[in-house]
C-alpha cells in the first residue's frame, strides 16, 4: 500500500489493510510473531496487534500515525512541496542523506520523474492518513495492554510532532517511549534505534523464557 507498492487500492480502510497482512501470515506461521514498523508500517502493525493480540510477543514502532492534537498538528505533507517538506522530516534537511534520498537533477524529464514518483508515494498513504492522521487507537489501546511496546519519535519530526508521545503514553501507560534527539520523521535512517530496540527487547524476552 505504500508508493510502488500494488494492491493497495483495493483497501480503502487501515483495518482492511491489517486484516490482509494477517492473511499474509497465516500463510507463513501460525506462532506468536514480533511486530515492527515505521511511520504508515507502524500504524499498519497496530491495527494488526488491536485485531489478534494473542498472536503478538511484542512491537517496537518509529513515527507511528495513528493519533492526532489540535494544538499540534504536524504539517500537512500531502500540501508541502519538497522543499518545503524536507526540512519537516529530517533533522539536518542539507545533509548527505538527505542528498541521496533526494538526488538533484538538471534533467527535466528526470525531475518529472521524481513528481510522479513523490505523488505515487503520497497517493498510497492518503488513502489512510488524510485528512486527519487519526485512526481511533486510543479507544482501542485497552487491547494492548499486556503486550510489551516500546515507541520511537524524532525531537525533529515536523510530521508526526514528538509531543505526541504524551498521548501514546497516556493510552499505553506500560509502553518505553523515547524521543531522539538529532532525528526527524525519517529517524528509520538517520538513527540505529529502531534495529537496537528490536534487539534489546528480543534479549530481553529471550532471558525472561
Amino acid at each position: 500500500g505504500w508508493g510502488k507498492s500494488v494492491g493497495g487500492e483495493n483497501f480503502d480502510q487501515i483495518n482492511e489493510l491489517a486484516t490482509a497482512m494477517w492473511w499474509l501470515l497465516e500463510e507463513i506461521t501460525e506462532n506468536k510473531v514480533f511486530l515492527a514498523g515505521y511511520g504508515l508500517g507502524a500504524t499498519v502493525a497496530i491495527e494488526m496487534a488491536i485485531q489478534q493480540p494473542s498472536r503478538i510477543s511484542g512491537m517496537v514502532f518509529g513515527s507511528p500515525f495513528g493519533m492526532f492534537n489540535e494544538s499540534d498538528p504536524g504539517v500537512d505533507i500531502f500540501a508541502l512541496m519538497q522543499k518545503d517538506l524536507l526540512k519537516e522530516i529530517y533533522a539536518d534537511p542539507k545533509s548527505e542523506l538527505v542528498k541521496r534520498h533526494f538526488p538533484s537533477s538538471d534533467d527535466g524529464y528526470e525531475r518529472g520523474l521524481i513528481a510522479i514518483r513523490r505523488v505515487e508515494v503520497l497517493g498510497a498513504a492518503s488513502r489512510y492518513i488524510f485528512p486527519i492522521p487519526d485512526t481511533n487507537i486510543r479507544s482501542r489501546s485497552y487491547r494492548l495492554a499486556k503486550i510489551p511496546m516500546i515507541i520511537l519519535f524524532g525531537r525533529s519530526d515536523g510530521v508526526v510532532p514528538f509531543s505526541l508521545s504524551e498521548l501514546w503514553q497516556e493510552s499505553f501507560p506500560h509502553a518505553e517511549i523515547n524521543i531522539l534527539e538529532g532525528a526527524g520523521h525519517m529517524l528509520a535512517y538517520e538513527t540505529d534505534e529502531i534495529s537496537n530496540s528490536i534487539r534489546k527487547m528480543l534479549a530481553d524476552q529471550g532471558a525472561h523464557k
